[in-house]
C-alpha cells in the first residue's frame, strides 16, 4: 500500500497539469453528445478519459480502503478544486454506463475496475 500511496503522490502534479485537457474534452464530448452529434471515436475518447479518472480514485480507494474515501480525502486530493472533483464524481458514477454506449471499446471487460461498484458506492457518499 505504501509503494502506491508514493506512486499517487508522485503522479499528483502530471495529473493536476493533465485536468485543463481532460475537463475541455469531456466539456466537448458531452456537449456533442447533448446535442446527438457524437460519433464512435469520440466516444471512446470519452470513456478512455472518464476510465483514467475512475482509475485515479480506484488508486486511492484501494491504497486506503473505500470505507475511508470519504469528501475530506477527494477534496484534500483535488487540491481544493471543486470542478475537478464533480469531474472524477461524474466519471466514475458514469463509467459503466458510458462503456455500454462506446462501441468497440476494451474498457467493458478488464480494463473496467472489478470494484467500481465499492468505488461508486464511496464516491456518492461522499459528495451527497
Amino acid at each position: 500500500a505504501s509503494v502506491i500511496a508514493q506512486l499517487v503522490e508522485e503522479l499528483s502534479p502530471h495529473v493536476e497539469s493533465f485536468q485543463p485537457y481532460l475537463f475541455t474534452t469531456l466539456c466537448r464530448a458531452h456537449e456533442a453528445s447533448a446535442e446527438g452529434y457524437i460519433d464512435g471515436p469520440m466516444r471512446r475518447l470519452q470513456l478512455a478519459l472518464a476510465a483514467s479518472c475512475t482509475w485515479l480514485l480506484v488508486m486511492i480507494g484501494r491504497t486506503i480502503g473505500y470505507q475511508r474515501l470519504n469528501a475530506e480525502v477527494i477534496w484534500e486530493w483535488s487540491g481544493g478544486d471543486e470542478l475537478w472533483v464533480v469531474v472524477l464524481a461524474k466519471c466514475s458514477l458514469s463509467l459503466h454506463e458510458m462503456a455500454l454506449s462506446a462501441p468497440d471499446t476494451p474498457l467493458r471487460g478488464l480494463l473496467m475496475p472489478p470494484d467500481l461498484p465499492q468505488l461508486q458506492e464511496a464516491v456518492a457518499g461522499a459528495i451527497l
